[in-house]
């Protein structure tokens, strides 16, 4: 939504903009044109309306200025949602780096590990279901672990 709002306040600061600039740019031809004519009171009316668009258009142009940087700061701006999911990304990759760094060694150790438990867990169940008894059990399970 904030960068929605954004683009629209962008467009809208640069058509206030333009709209701006034109006045400006017309209030300046048409001072040009009264340059050189006789000075009577409807040129001096006419001046002063050019004098208001001028107003204007520069009021406009700064409006516009201002409300194109404020969007182009809303749209370019990062959302806390942005925000979060790089912080995950970071600890993902250190978790991936830490990944690299172990050695054939220790994914060595880790399947054996997980091979010891496995059988525990085997002679557990075995005795649960009562086919081992305690003391088979501990027998087997001292095996395993030596």
């Amino acid at each position: 939504m904030k960068k929605f709002l954004g683009i629209v306040i962008l467009f809208i600061g640069l058509l206030s903009l333009i709209i701006g600039m034109a006045c400006l740019i017309d209030a300046e031809s048409r001072n040009k044109t009264l340059d050189g004519q006789e000075q009577n009171e409807l040129t001096a009316r006419y001046r002063d309306d050019n004098n208001d668009q001028r107003s204007f258009g520069a009021a406009s142009a700064v409006i516009g200025l201002v409300f194109f940087i404020a969007g182009f700061r809303m749209v370019s701006a990062k959302t806390k949602n942005q925000i979060k999911k790089e912080a995950e990304l970071e600890k993902l990759k250190a978790n991936i780096n830490k990944l690299g760094d172990l050695t054939a060694t220790d994914l060595q150790q880790t399947k054996e590990v997980s091979h010891v438990i496995n059988q525990i867990e085997k002679l557990g169940d075995l005795k649960a279901k009562g086919l081992l008894t305690e003391e088979e059990f501990e027998q087997q399970k001292k095996k395993v672990l030596e």
